[in-house]
């Protein structure tokens, strides 16, 4: 644990865990000369956890915890094992009056910590920095929503400047009365430069197409098999697609295939792990991301950075002007869950190959729009009043 300079900028970021997504963005805020340290809770992730939609035990491959500052108060605790209140260590308030911190960047609203990482930072004068993937187009208002708006309504009322990755974000910040004024654009990046090396180097593009995820019902694997079956049909020619990941579907989805006659198109991975990704990535040449009620979808970005084009299901966060995934440059888009116009998008993509080639270059350009250098830098921005 570092301490500050009085009167130097200092920038505490909350998180339940280490993601592999969020710390290229500490390493470069930390390459920036930013004075900071990152409070998780466990070190799940860059430990063996069990992640239930992987239904499998995961240890990521990238290191996650070195290049920056940071403090674990619960390793080697499961965060899986820890309940909603269970996420939280009484330690924190007293960590947040050793540091000083100017600023504080919390991550979502439910975790117990941001609460009271939120109340600390009202009480002492420090401001605070919210990120989120939370998307308008999905959010289902069930019973309980009321008092949602309320306590989140609350919440976002003492957030000084808000993050957001997407305009499916901004019109979510929006509904729960955070201001136009607050809000700031910032790219979801990955490890751009590691995917796009990476996918500089195959040669060998076997698949049409790549689908990418937990083999779970809101990812909709089923879509992409059947799409795939129709698409084959139509065109009165086998297409060739992989499939990467594990979960409670997956079994159903192999039967799909040889039910429907394209098992012999279809290789299905199993889990591949963050370093082989990108060359499993960069081996196909369209990405088909299939998700409903997907906030996000960091998928995208990381088939944009291998060059891939993408056909994007319409309500996904990352489908945007300043995301991964923009309609009529690199990405086709369908309504989730319509197969008939999944299998048009997949027909369309296989018979013009200018406009594949096209997608593809394109992909590749805004790739670099989602770097985790530019997100530090708007980051900085935020903290320095620019």
């Amino acid at each position: 644990m570092t301490k500050r300079r009085s009167g130097t900028p200092f920038l505490v970021v909350i998180q339940t865990h280490p993601i592999q997504y969020y710390v290229p963005v500490f390493r470069e805020l930390a390459k920036a000369g930013v004075a900071m340290e990152v409070i998780f809770l466990t070190d799940s992730g860059a430990r063996a956890y069990h992640d239930p939609g992987f239904d499998r035990v995961v240890t990521w491959d990238v290191p996650l915890l070195d290049g920056y500052r940071n403090l674990v108060l619960k390793p080697g605790v499961q965060l899986s094992k820890l309940g909603v209140l269970g996420r939280f260590d009484w330690r924190l308030s007293g960590l947040l009056g050793k540091l000083k911190p100017t600023h504080v960047l919390i991550h979502g609203y439910a975790s117990l910590m941001n609460w009271v990482a939120l109340a600390w930072a009202k009480l002492h004068g420090a401001r605070i920095l919210y990120f989120s993937d939370s998307n308008a187009a999905i959010e289902q208002k069930k019973s309980w929503w009321l008092a949602k708006r309320l306590a989140v309504g609350w919440f976002f009322k003492n957030v000084d400047c808000f993050l957001s990755p997407s305009s499916a974000n901004e019109k979510y910040l929006a509904s729960y009365g955070a201001g136009r004024s607050k809000i700031r654009r910032i790219p979801f990046s990955i490890d751009v430069n590691r995917f796009r090396v990476a996918a500089s180097t195959v040669i060998d593009k076997r698949y049409d197409f790549v689908w990418a995820g937990k083999l779970t019902a809101r990812k909709r694997p089923v879509d992409f098999i059947q799409a795939l079956a129709s698409a084959n049909s139509a065109l009165g020619r086998p297409l060739r697609a992989c499939v990467v990941g594990t979960g409670s579907q997956a079994d159903e989805c192999r039967r799909l295939a040889l039910d429907l006659g394209v098992n012999e198109q279809v290789e299905f991975k199993g889990f591949v792990n963050q370093a082989d990704m990108p060359a499993i990535l960069s081996s196909g040449r369209t990405f088909v991301f299939t998700s409903e009620r997907e906030p996000y979808g960091l998928a995208a970005t990381e088939a944009a950075a291998c060059g891939l084009a993408l056909i994007v299901a319409d309500q996904i966060g990352c489908v945007n002007d300043w995301g991964p995934a923009r309609p009529d440059e690199n990405a086709l888009t369908y309504p989730a869950g319509d197969v008939a116009a999944l299998s048009a998008c997949m027909r369309r993509i296989a018979k013009e190959p200018g406009l594949l080639a096209r997608m593809s270059a394109r992909s590749l350009e805004i790739a670099q729009t989602q770097h985790p250098a530019l997100a530090a830098e708007v980051i900085q921005s935020a903290m320095y009043g620019g």
